[in-house]
Order: structure tokens, then sequence, then C-alpha cells
């Protein structure tokens, strides 16, 4: 799915694609197949998006966030 001007929704990572280290950086975070997020409000000039992830918050690139695939959960 994309990301745009997405507020509030509940996903589900499905697929990472991107390099060895932005795998890294999304294990460090707790972050792999089949972890649920929700996406907060972001501002569309920043280019980043808001992400909470078991209870912690993090920001991540809409380029970087592209490269992730994921589904809508209800």
């Amino acid at each position: 799915m994309s990301a745009k001007n997405k507020e509030n929704i509940e996903g589900i990572i499905v697929k990472i694609n991107g390099t060895d280290a932005f795998k890294a950086f999304l294990l460090a975070h707790n972050i792999t197949i089949g972890t649920p997020f929700k996406m907060n409000y972001s501002p569309s000039f920043s280019q980043l998006i808001n992400l909470t992830v078991l209870g912690k918050m993090i920001s991540i690139r809409k380029e970087q966030f592209n490269k992730i695939e994921w589904e809508a959960i209800s």
C-alpha cells in the first residue's frame, strides 16, 4: 500500500526490500515481517512517516518506508 496522506491506519509488515543496512536498522527497532504498526499524523512537507511499533514512535523517511510492503488491518 502507499503511505500517501495516510494516518491512523494500522498495518502489518509483509515484505522488506532495501539494503542490508536498512534491514538492520529496522531489526534494531524490532521491525520484521509480521510486525504490526500504526501510522501516525505527519505533515506532508516533513517527508517523514511516523509509526508506532510495539509502543515506540519511530520516524522513517518516505523514500525508505516505500521499500516496505505492508497490508492494512482492521
